[in-house]
This record gives C-alpha cells, structure tokens and sequence, in this order.
C-alpha cells in the first residue's frame, strides 16, 4: 500500500470504528472516498482498522474505473458508437488508468465524476433538463469532495463553455445565449451542488465546521501548487502518456484527433457549407476542455503522475476519434487490413505494458506509474509481526514520518510512535529511522538491527532484544 493509500486507509478505519469525519484542509482531501469506501467495507464486515484489507479497500476505485467504462456508454450518443467503443477501450486496457484503477486514493473516483460532469453537462446545454442539470450538479459536487483542484477542472470546462457559447453566437436568442429553461436548470444544478457538497463535507450534519474549512483551504492550495518537493517539467504529464511505443502511437493517435476536430472547428468558424454533426459538436468541446485542462495542469509546478489521468480521459476520446478519423480516410480495402493489423499489435502493446507494469512490477522502482512506492519488504516486516506470540508486543516506532507503518502493523495491539527525538522508554521492539538509533546505542547494546527499505530512499531499521531473536 502507498503511503497515500496507506493513510486513506487509517481514516476509513476511524470512520468504521464510528469517529466522526473533520476535514482536513492542510494536507488532505475531501470526504468523497470514504464515503464511498464504508459501505463496501462495511458489507465485508469490517469494524475498524484491524478488519480492513487491501482487497476492500481497493474495490473502491476498481468500482470507480468500471463505471468510467461504462460512461462511455452514455456517450454513444454525444460521439458516436466507434468513438466511444474505442475510448472505453482504451481506458480499459492501458497501464495508466488501470494502475490507479487499484489504488486507494481519491483520483480514479475523481476522474469518473469529472466523466459524468462533462456528459451531464453537454446535455444540459443541448437540452436544459432538470434531469441533466441535477446530474450535473451532482457530478461536480463529487469532484470537489474528492479534491479540491475540481476548480481546475472547472475552469477547464468554462472554457469549452466559452466555445460553445461563440460557437451559437448567430444562433441565440439572448445576448448571453441562454434562454429561460437554461437558467432555470442552471438554478437547479447549483443547488444539487450545494446541497450535497454540504451533506458530505459536514458528514451528514455531524460536522458543519468542514464547510468553513473549505473555504479556507484556497491559501494552502495555492502554497502546494508551487511544489513542496513534487515539481516536475511542464512536459511530464505527455512524457508519462506517451511512456513506450504504445503510448506514443496513442499520443499520435491523440493528435490526430486533436486535428481532426480543430479541422472540424474551423469550418464552423468560417461558416462554411459543409454540414455540421452533432457528434463534431460535442468532440470541438472535448477538444477545448483537453487543450484547456492540459494547459493547466502542465504550467503548475506541483505534479504526480495519477494527476496524468485528468488528461487521458479526454485524450482518449480524442484518440479514439482520431482512429476513426484515419479509418474513414483509408478508402481502400488493403489500407483498412493494413488499419487493422495496426490496431491489433497496438492493442497486444499496450496489454503486454499493462501486465508489465500493473501486475508483474506494480512497486518496481523503474515503474514509471510508482511514485514513491512502498517497498515489499513492508510485507516481510508485516509478517514478522504478524505472528500470534508478537502480536501483543510493545513495538515503539521512532520516525519523523512512519507512514505507512501504522497500516502493516494494524493487527498489533500496542504500537506507539515517537519522533527521533523523544524517549519512547522500554519496548519489547523498536523500529527506527537509522540515524535515531545512533541515540539510543546504550539502550539497543547487543539488540539485532534488520533492514526494511520503505520507499526509495527510506530505511527503517527493526532492533530485536537477545531473548526475543528468533
């Protein structure tokens, strides 16, 4: 389990255990995960920290990925069945979005809003439904109790808004371009919104204090957005999507959708005769909102790569049209075999980096998609206390961050952690950053040190006293 994964963990297993959700606006997110999360572990029995496993806990996001998939469905109508088809599949297949589709952390569920927001929110403009609009404000309500950067997200989609606002300059009926049903669903859309981002951020009701302390964390998000140790170059995010030959291939892909529909867009722009779908319509708005959201998220210095999956949603949508648009180019019979046995080696490439990097190598330092990752030598120590006779063990942790610690030794009853510094008095084991036994030497006199690598670049060190050497 990351270390991210790790804590989200410890939160579900308060929440469990019946303490009462607090937002934390300085270094966490929104209440979106674990509310999704207690009703999957509480169906697997679960009572508190202790009863959880990975395979509940990751259920959460897998459930998340499928239904992006199946998303795609909703959009048939919006792109076309090819299109959409081949997006799906794309989602369902390439190693970026199914490594995080196993992570427990709030992303995967954060991007199957975004998908509903932007689906519920073409609707609404095409139809201005009380339906669309309640699905809308849903959607976005999700998004920002998942994370707080949705306004990112949302600015993203004002910008295709802003399109297609120019777009249907000669065709409105008011100055603004919105006629009285779409006022009145935007009304309705802002009150969904509102109403559940108060239901989840106050838990219920529990806590009304969340909501002032979302409204207060627009400073921190500014302070981490510069960084704080996780900057990366303006061009990570398409390094990272365009990771081997099949990442390459989808960003080629990419682009040529990308021209496709900006090919598209100019003839609306020049108004010229040639007829207009409205299947373009919806892909000219997908193409704004990549641009747009790729823009921002590149020019922030702050990044990790499961951030990479707010570009592939509409990256992928634009691949897939892409291929739709080289397919209907090959007019002949040879050029559409010569498509296909290019697709087929393209879908074996990208389920053969898939495996690689998901199932066989999921911690591997090379893997691109682990970002420091918790080493398998947590499993080994977890094991070693994971023994009945050590499980009532007094285990004193000195570390100035001993995540994910607390998670792999979740089933010992008496677990305390210090900082390096302190005196955490006589145990029966002590777990400590190296430099922190260099001060406890007279107490750790004949104790047998073992190494655990946590993460790259982070050792603990796990002291065991003669008479308990095994």
């Amino acid at each position: 389990m990351h270390t991210d994964e790790a804590v989200n963990a410890y939160i579900t297993g308060q929440l469990l255990a019946g303490e009462t959700y607090h937002y934390d606006n300085h270094d966490r997110h929104g209440p979106a995960l674990y509310a999704a999360a207690l009703p999957i572990a509480r169906l697997a029995g679960a009572k508190n920290l202790a009863a959880l496993d990975e395979t509940t806990l990751r259920l959460v996001p897998v459930l998340a990925g499928v239904l992006v998939v199946l998303l795609f469905v909703f959009a048939v109508p919006e792109i076309g069945l090819a299109t959409a088809a081949l997006a799906a599949l794309l989602w369902a297949l390439a190693a970026l979005p199914v490594y995080y589709d196993r992570y427990f952390i709030h992303e995967t569920i954060f991007v199957a809003a975004t998908a509903g927001f932007l689906l519920a929110g073409w609707r609404l403009l095409n139809t201005a439904s009380l339906a669309s609009a309640a699905l809308t404000g849903l959607c976005a309500a999700l998004m920002l109790a998942c994370k707080e950067t949705a306004v990112l997200n949302f600015a993203a989609a004002g910008a295709a808004i802003a399109w297609w606002w120019w777009e249907t300059r000669h065709t409105r009926k008011s100055i603004f371009g919105f006629n009285s049903a779409h006022w009145r669903s935007g009304a309705a859309a802002l009150g969904v919104f509102l109403a559940v981002l108060a239901l989840l951020f106050s838990w219920g009701g529990q806590n009304w204090q969340g909501l002032a302390d979302l409204a207060r964390s627009v400073p921190r998000l500014l302070v981490r957005a510069s960084g704080e140790g996780h900057e990366k170059t303006a061009t990570y995010y398409l390094t990272l999507l365009g990771n081997g030959w099949s990442g390459r291939m989808f960003l080629l892909l990419t682009l040529a959708g990308g021209v496709s529909v900006a090919c598209d867009a100019w003839r609306v722009m020049t108004r010229h005769p040639s007829p207009v779908t409205r299947h373009s319509a919806a892909l000219r708005l997908c193409l704004v909102y990549a641009l747009a959201i790729c823009v921002i998220y590149s020019a922030i210095p702050y990044k990790t790569p499961w951030l990479a999956l707010n570009l592939w949603l509409p990256f992928s949508v634009l691949a897939a049209a892409g291929a739709v648009a080289v397919w209907c180019a090959a007019k002949s019979t040879t050029a559409r075999w010569v498509l296909l046995a290019f697709a087929a080696l393209m879908l074996v490439a990208l389920g053969r980096t898939t495996r690689k990097w998901v199932f066989l190598l999921p911690s591997d330092e090379q893997n691109p998609y682990a970002y420091a990752h918790t080493g398998e030598d947590m499993l080994r120590l977890q094991e070693f206390f994971d023994k009945p006779a050590r499980r009532d063990a007094l285990i004193a942790v000195l570390a100035t961050d001993s995540w994910p610690l607390p998670w792999y030794l979740r089933h010992c009853s008496r677990v305390g952690f210090w900082q390096p510094e302190q005196d955490p008095g006589a145990a029966d084991f002590y777990i400590t950053l190296p430099e922190a036994a260099e001060r406890m030497q007279a107490r750790l006199k004949d104790w047998r040190p073992e190494f655990y690598g946590v993460r790259p670049g982070v050792l603990l060190v796990l002291w065991t006293p003669p008479e308990k050497l095994p």
